[in-house]
């Protein structure tokens, strides 16, 4: 354990230095890409390269991203736990705060700001639907209610109309009488 430990502080002292060094590697590989936007014919082993270079950049990325979490990691003077240890819940969430504060640095308080924002707007967003799915409902079943009934004053007043003229019918053949 001891080993790791020392092995992650020395990592740590050179991380500043292996960082600077793959970005510009990355810098580097960007500038080869070809130039030329989604309209431009790109042949086959323009395309493969573009690939290639991309998956170089990102598996560089990933080594940045991973000197980052060791030195985090080493300068709160945790080790790398081994597959038989236990951690209780809130260690684990206090380990991940951190990594996640040295990963993403300033950016850190906004972030969480937002995730907090994002998730009370969309509390009040499943509200007010919840409320307008009610109110909604109710409406339409009034409306089919309404419908039905102005379907119900249809029929009757033809019923009344044919009786009208039944009955119109009826009064001329009296009086012709």
């Amino acid at each position: 354990l001891r080993r790791a430990v020392d092995k992650l502080k020395a990592a740590s002292q050179d991380s500043e230095r292996t960082i600077r060094r793959i970005e510009q590697e990355v810098d580097g590989l960007a500038s080869m890409l070809p130039a030329g936007g989604a309209g431009s014919a790109s042949g086959v082993v323009e395309l493969m390269t573009r690939r290639d270079t991309h998956k170089v950049a990102a598996e560089k990325y990933g080594t940045v991203a991973s000197i980052v979490v060791l030195s985090a990691s080493a300068a709160d003077g945790s080790a790398v736990e081994g597959a038989g240890s236990e951690m209780d819940a809130a260690a684990v969430g206090e380990k991940s705060t951190t990594l996640l504060s040295s990963l993403l640095g300033s950016e850190y308080d906004a972030i969480v700001s937002n995730r907090g924002e994002h998730a009370a707007l969309e509390a009040q967003l499943d509200e007010a639907q919840a409320s307008s799915r009610t109110e909604r409902e109710a409406l339409k079943a009034e409306r089919s209610s309404h419908e039905e009934r102005k379907a119900e004053v249809a029929t009757r007043m033809e019923e009344l109309r044919l009786e009208m003229a039944q009955l119109e019918g009826e009064g001329k053949e009296l009086s012709e009488k």
